[in-house]
């Protein structure tokens, strides 16, 4: 399939062409790549265990695993 896209803003085209060159690639494969990123859904894990364990969370539940796991973060400084 073919497309074309007319009136792309200035700033957007010169980040396309930015990440073109990041990816080393074209500005098409450029686009299908960041197209099939944000549209297509994750592969789940032939195990299962994503089904199980993964999903979207809430942001009550990110607020809630970053109070939890706060103090993993802190250096204790007797360690060091």
């Amino acid at each position: 399939m073919e497309l074309t896209l007319r009136d792309i803003p200035k700033e957007l085209a010169e980040a396309l062409r930015k990440e073109s060159e990041l990816r080393h690639a074209t500005l098409d494969e450029t686009v299908i790549a960041i197209l099939r990123e944000q549209l297509t859904p994750a592969v789940p894990f032939s195990n299962g265990l994503a089904a199980k364990y993964g999903g979207d969370w809430t942001e009550e539940q990110v607020e809630e695993f970053e109070r939890n796991t706060a103090p993993f973060r802190e250096i204790e400084p007797e360690m060091w």
